[in-house]
């Protein structure tokens, strides 16, 4: 499909007092953003790390693996504060606090400093990702819980947010429910979108391979592959031009696939690869996307 486009965003909040609220974003306002932007030919990836986050025996490496992911998504970031100002490893006898995990020198010194500061890995997010860089800060965006914040990391916290003339934006009016939160963010981006990534008239078959790319990338978020087996698929490939993979439901054959399809066009310069996906949409039989996909190049389906 040629180079894809994409706005990933990082979301970044304390969890236990905003799960209502970061499954509402995640159910609802993220999916409506994602055919939202799917028409200015963009693919839209909320990262929420609740999910896969390693050991807290290792908590170095869970806070890097949240910064890595920052750096990915920025400038786009979200921060929602609620009343709770979240876990800090240092006040934590159990977490292993060892340094000597982290091999890269920047982030080490910053998680050193982070430390030193009693923070926790929510306002380590937030410094990281939006304050030590307030120049690349201008797709960042924080939003306020109605509440009483008797912590008072939690008030130095938003007043360290709410400044006038930030590079980044905060809401002035406080959210009450979910839906609230939904609809303030949802307006902020559709904003953000209009304003620089205005609408592109694509055609069904743009439509439809946007679609089938946003679904590889989402089958791909957790994928491990068998990197044995690919190199010989991708032999087979150069061999006779084409290939079949079968096996059980579940096994992770499009996963594999949608690997395949990234390795191919990135050791095949050129090459016209055109992903199909069962499941991504219910427009197209087999037989239609075989149809469309005919004599044009290397193609890649799963069912």
């Amino acid at each position: 499909m040629g180079n894809v486009r994409e706005i990933r965003i990082f979301i970044s909040s304390t969890f236990r007092d905003l799960k209502d609220e970061r499954d509402y974003l995640v159910n609802v306002i993220f999916p409506e953003l994602i055919r939202i932007t799917r028409e200015r030919d963009l693919t839209f990836t909320p990262i929420d790390l609740r999910w896969g986050i390693p050991d807290e025996s290792f908590i170095f490496k869970v806070i890097k693996t949240c910064f890595d992911e920052i750096d990915r998504a920025r400038p786009h970031f979200i921060g929602i504060i609620g009343e709770r100002y979240g876990y800090v490893p240092s006040e934590d006898k159990n977490a292993n606090l060892n340094l000597q995990v982290i091999d890269d020198e920047e982030i080490k010194r910053k998680l050193e400093e982070y430390t030193k500061n009693n923070l926790s890995i929510t306002q380590m997010e937030m410094e990281y990702g939006v304050f030590s860089k307030p120049e690349n800060a201008q797709f960042s965006y924080f939003y306020f819980k109605k509440g009483e914040n008797r912590d008072e990391r939690v008030k130095k916290l938003k007043n360290k947010i709410r400044v006038d003339n930030s590079t980044w934006h905060w809401s002035r009016k406080e959210f009450d429910t979910p839906e609230e939160l939904g609809e303030q963010i949802k307006k902020d981006y559709m904003d953000m979108l209009e304003a620089n990534f205005p609408k592109v008239k694509l055609t069904p078959l743009e439509m439809e391979r946007g679609i089938n790319r946003e679904y590889s990338e989402y089958i791909l978020k957790d994928y491990l592959p068998d990197e044995g087996t690919i190199s010989n698929i991708i032999k087979e490939l150069d061999k006779n031009g084409k290939i079949l993979v079968t096996g059980e439901i579940g096994i992770g054959k499009s996963s594999a696939l949608a690997y395949i399809a990234r390795k191919y066009e990135k050791e095949h310069q050129g090459a016209l690869v055109i992903e199909h996906y069962f499941g991504a949409t219910e427009n197209y039989t087999s037989r239609d996307i075989g149809i469309r996909i005919k004599n044009i190049g290397i193609s890649f389906s799963s069912r």
